[in-house]
């Protein structure tokens, strides 16, 4: 598999986390909570009788407040109050606590994000592999 080099944008957008999620929890802007319910509503049938959901990036937390799923625990590589553990998904830093329980990762809108998505999905799926032997 040929991975392409890594990705480093040249100008970043001007953007707050605390104004996105205070955007959407506000529900003013009926298109933007819309468009997130209609983004995280299919997984509600496939979360339901799992126990460990770990969301990877999840920024604002929007996947949490749509779905309203306690069980969801949301990760990103900055640490917000929303934000239940500092992870850097092209790492996988989980701890032992759950690496070997989690029944189900979220990557919603995140993975462009990492410098080498490709190498980042390759990284995890070796790793998930060793958790799920059904997937050799």
């Amino acid at each position: 598999m040929i991975f392409p080099k890594e990705f480093y944008p040249k100008r970043i957008k001007d953007c707050s986390i605390h104004k996105s999620r205070k955007k959407f929890k506000s529900k003013k802007n009926k298109n933007t909570f819309f468009l997130l319910q209609e983004r995280f509503s299919w997984m509600k049938n496939y979360l339901k009788e799992k126990k460990i959901i770990i969301e990877l990036g999840c920024g604002n937390g929007a996947s949490k407040y749509i779905l309203k799923n306690k069980k969801i625990i949301l990760t990103d590589i900055q640490k917000y109050y929303w934000i239940s553990k500092k992870v850097d998904m092209t790492k996988l830093n989980l701890g032992k606590k759950y690496f070997k329980k989690v029944d189900v990762f979220i990557i919603n809108h995140a993975l462009h994000h990492c410098p080498n998505p490709a190498r980042s999905l390759k990284k995890n799926v070796n790793l998930f592999k060793k958790r799920w032997s059904h997937f050799n």
